[in-house]
């Protein structure tokens, strides 16, 4: 059982993948953070469900029809370089998002924009995302690095809407929005 573990262990040893994955996490959990943050605005502002579904697909239908063509855009550029850009997108949206809904200027209209091009900026990193993966792990622990990548998303997944919660119900919608920065900032460091 203990040797199913080593190629987790060498992976996640000391190195770059190591680091990669702190920030990655980072970033995941912030990620969610904000979605449920998104979805609780949207139910606010509007008590529409039919909203709650045109934010989840302004989210996650990018990933669709901009990630086929960010999965060869991002075999052609510098993958890190190409990541370090939208993960600076993606914290000057996430300050945007807090500082508008701080001034209480954040409506419904301008919350589907900055969603949707969350959801851009999302599918253009998700490709060079997986792709630094190989460059950071000797190819006999590849399926290990992976399997990490996939644990961390799920473990954002979970993590990220229970922070969210806290959040929300402590501080409000504003420092859910600014979390997600902090998160991205904390992965562009770590990059």
């Amino acid at each position: 059982m203990i040797e199913a573990f080593a190629g987790a262990r060498r992976a996640l040893g000391p190195g770059p993948y190591r680091t990669y994955t702190l920030g990655n996490v980072s970033s995941l959990i912030g990620t969610w953070v904000q979605r449920v943050a998104v979805g609780y605005l949207t139910w606010e502002l509007t008590h529409s469900a039919t909203w709650l579904g045109v934010m989840a697909m302004a989210d996650l239908a990018p990933s669709l029809v901009v990630g086929p063509f960010a999965g060869v855009f991002a075999d052609r550029v510098n993958r890190q370089r190409l990541l370090r850009i939208t993960l600076l997108l993606g914290l000057v949206q996430a300050l945007g998002l807090a500082m508008l809904q701080l001034l209480d200027a954040l409506p419904i209209a301008m919350l589907f924009l900055m969603t949707l091009t969350q959801g851009v900026v999302n599918a253009t990193a998700q490709p060079a995302r997986m792709a630094l993966i190989s460059a950071m792990v000797p190819r006999d622990i590849i399926g290990s690095a992976v399997a990490i990548n996939a644990i961390s998303f799920n473990l954002a997944r979970f993590i990220g809407p229970v922070i969210a919660g806290i959040l929300i119900y402590s501080f409000g919608v504003t420092a859910a929005f600014g979390v997600n920065a902090a998160s991205f900032a904390i992965f562009i460091i770590l990059l």
